[in-house]
């Protein structure tokens, strides 16, 4: 068969091309059926890595040009142009002039004239390396996300823009049991094998109508083997396309059925911790309440026999022991009162009825109180009021008995012969007020601090155990101090001695008083 097109002149040359051929992106060629090279454009240029059209041409004729990278694919390529007469989106890998490696996308077709002869090929050849890497990559990406979907103890659901299951990761049907195939091209009231007429089911489906967000969306969900309902956590979002139209729903759906009964279990122990704590409480204000009543009788008539009312008792001895049971009732007494006080702060009871009190009063009152206790321990009480801080805004009665406690502590447990701190300080924010009181005496050790606040908590120790208390006080000045919501504060050394701190928001200070004493 004659190759009429050898000399290039029927066909033109590289120079003779219109000026729509060079402006294609894509390449352009047309080669003789021999594979010589009559037309191209500069996109082929580019494509092969050369400077110009010229150079290219040149390059083919001196065989320089390299159509393809595997030397058999050049003579595939002509059977193949033989057998079909034409060849669409053929895909190959080439050689460029820098010897690198390129994918292509060639379209070509055989030219013949009137008599059948062969005049030549021509085609375009597109370079798709980095297109091929993009869908490789997405390829592998899809791969990763089947892989964690088929191993994940979650499962993967999708929905079209009909709100139809599009599609499940086949985790479905080891979680649930039920055959993913089933749910698809089904709605989300007509997947969900269960009630979906309440008011939360409603809601859910407000959300998917509305085309928004949802997380961790709960629902029974009936097994298809009738064995207990699973509880099914379900979480999704909506997907739009570059033009915000909506496509549908993707998400993630979890069996948490163990986590639901752990829930329900640990709800009901709370409730009947609750219950127990009330019956508690009102178990010991209705006993305390029982025992003040008979101690009180007891204080009135140790009282009158003790100040022999009704004449001598005879027996100095008989008087001591009044003394003592006088003394050890008052002692009783005093705890009842404070479990009393406990039970109405526990048992949310207890209202302050707050007002504005003139500090340095209510601090030099308590002291006054409590001096009886400390000339007896031979230990000194010394105040420092702060002119900045002239009033707060408490509860006068609460206020008088943190100070008690505090003081009360402070006075047993100091060395004989040794001063207790008393001082108002501004708050650490430069707003608040801070009542201090500092003894020198046994300390608390550091991993008790915490102990001493709660009901009941003493700490384990000889010294401690040498001295009366009920383990109430701290407690009890805690949870007044946060009815005020403050904060009480303990630093403590063993050996040398501790601090308590009342910290009172800048809300609780109150105004200027006029012409206090100081």
């Amino acid at each position: 068969m004659a190759d009429s097109t050898e000399s290039g002149g029927a066909v033109g040359s590289a120079g003779e091309q219109s000026d729509l051929v060079s402006a294609l992106p894509i390449g352009v060629y047309r080669t003789t059926p021999s594979g010589r090279l009559l037309l191209a454009n500069k996109a082929l240029a580019d494509i092969y890595g050369y400077p110009g059209v010229d150079s290219l041409v040149e390059a083919a004729a001196e065989g320089k040009l390299a159509w393809y990278a595997d030397p058999d694919r050049r003579d595939a390529f002509v059977r193949l142009m033989e057998s079909w007469g034409e060849i669409d989106r053929l895909v190959s890998e080439v050689q460029s002039r820098d010897g690198r490696r390129i994918w292509v996308s060639e379209t070509a077709r055989f030219v013949r004239d009137a008599d059948d002869t062969p005049l030549y090929y021509e085609g375009t050849i597109q370079d798709i390396t980095d297109l091929l890497s993009v869908q490789r990559a997405l390829r592998e990406s899809e791969r990763r996300f089947r892989d964690y979907a088929e191993i994940a103890s979650d499962w993967f659901w999708e929905m079209d823009e009909t709100l139809c299951f599009s599609y499940f990761s086949d985790t479905l049907a080891t979680e649930t049991g039920i055959d993913p195939q089933k749910l698809l091209g089904r709605g989300r009231p007509e997947s969900a094998l269960g009630d979906t007429g309440d008011p939360h089911w409603q809601a859910h489906l407000d959300d998917l109508k509305n085309r928004r967000a949802f997380y961790d969306f709960r629902y029974p969900f009936k097994r298809p083997d009738n064995h207990d309902p699973l509880v099914i956590s379900a979480s999704g979002v909506p997907i739009f396309d570059e033009n915000g139209v909506f496509r549908g729903y993707r998400g993630v759906g979890s069996n948490v059925t163990e986590e639901a009964r752990v829930q329900q279990s640990l709800y009901e122990a709370k409730l009947q911790a609750e219950f127990a704590n009330r019956a508690k409480s009102d178990f010991i204000a209705n006993v305390s309440h029982e025992l003040r009543t008979p101690l009180n009788a007891i204080l009135g008539f140790t009282d009158i026999m003790r100040d022999e009312l009704f004449g001598p008792i005879g027996v100095p001895r008989y008087t001591r022991y009044l003394e003592d049971i006088h003394t050890s009732a008052s002692h009783l007494l005093s705890i009842i009162n404070m479990i009393l006080d406990l039970s109405k702060i526990e048992a949310g009871k207890l209202e302050l009825d707050d007002v504005e009190i003139t500090l340095d009063d209510c601090i030099r009152g308590a002291i006054e109180l409590i001096n009886p206790l400390a000339r007896e321990r031979q230990v000194r009480i010394e105040f420092t009021p702060n002119p900045d801080i002239p009033t707060l805004i408490a509860d006068e009665r609460a206020l008088r008995q943190m100070l008690l406690n505090l003081l009360s502590n402070a006075v047993k447990f100091s060395e004989s012969r040794s001063s207790i701190e008393v001082a108002v300080d501004i708050g650490a924010d430069g707003e608040g007020a801070v009542v201090r009181v500092s003894d020198v005496g046994m300390g608390i050790p550091e991993d008790k601090l915490d102990l001493v606040t709660q009901p009941f908590g003493h700490t384990e120790s000889s010294l401690s155990r040498s001295y009366e208390g009920s383990g109430l006080g701290l407690a009890i000045t805690r949870r007044l101090i946060e009815l005020h919501d403050g904060a009480l504060e303990i630093e403590s050394t063993v050996g040398q001695g501790t601090t308590v701190r009342l910290i009172f928001p800048k809300e609780r200070r109150g105004g200027v008083v006029a012409d206090r004493q100081m």
